[in-house]
């Protein structure tokens, strides 16, 4: 009887732990406002990334830019004024490309992941 109850225990001890860890303060924040959209190169090769702020607040957001192919990485810092828009490309430094990987954070908002199609 000792021994059902500990192993009882020990599952709702595990079953706790489950329910906190997937009730965690980063799945509790809002979902990032920026939306992504991409455009052809007018001066070069690739895509163009598009990047638009929703009209509720300036947000400064860092942006991590990988191409998994060849291996580079590159970090970006992109301050967005309420309702604005702004590119990162061949210009900036960086021609997307399919299979492009694009991390957008901010510490108030869920981050968004999305691959260039």
């Amino acid at each position: 009887m000792v021994v059902m109850r500990n192993l009882s225990l020990c599952f709702l001890f595990i079953l706790s732990l489950s329910v906190s860890a997937s009730c965690s303060p980063a799945s509790q924040k809002p979902l990032m406002p920026i939306e992504i959209t991409y455009r052809e190169a007018m001066l070069g090769d690739g895509l163009v990334g598009v990047f638009h702020n929703s009209p509720i607040r300036q947000l400064a957001v860092l942006i991590a830019l990988t191409n998994p192919t060849l291996n580079q990485t590159e970090n970006y810092r992109l301050d967005l004024a309420p309702n604005e828009t702004n590119e990162i490309g061949h210009l900036e430094g960086w021609t997307f490309a399919s299979g492009d990987m694009v991390k957008i954070t901010h510490n108030n908002y869920q981050a968004l992941e999305v691959e260039i199609p």
